[in-house]
């Protein structure tokens, strides 16, 4: 975030790159793709991660 994508776009995130293509070059249709598909890779890694959390969890509680 500091670096706004540092020398030549090398440090720059997939939320960065999303932003800049929403609103600096207004490709709306593109940006709103990335941003879906962003909170879908998020959302997916999540519920798996709370998933094995989960089994965690039930697992200490039920010897």
């Amino acid at each position: 975030m500091l670096t706004g994508g540092g020398p030549a776009n090398t440090t720059e995130t997939i939320s960065i790159y999303a932003y800049k293509v929403l609103f600096q070059t207004l490709q709306f249709g593109y940006g709103s793709t990335l941003a879906v598909i962003t909170f879908l890779c998020i959302m997916l890694i999540s519920l798996v991660y709370l998933k094995l959390l989960g089994r965690e969890y039930w697992r200490r509680l039920v010897p």
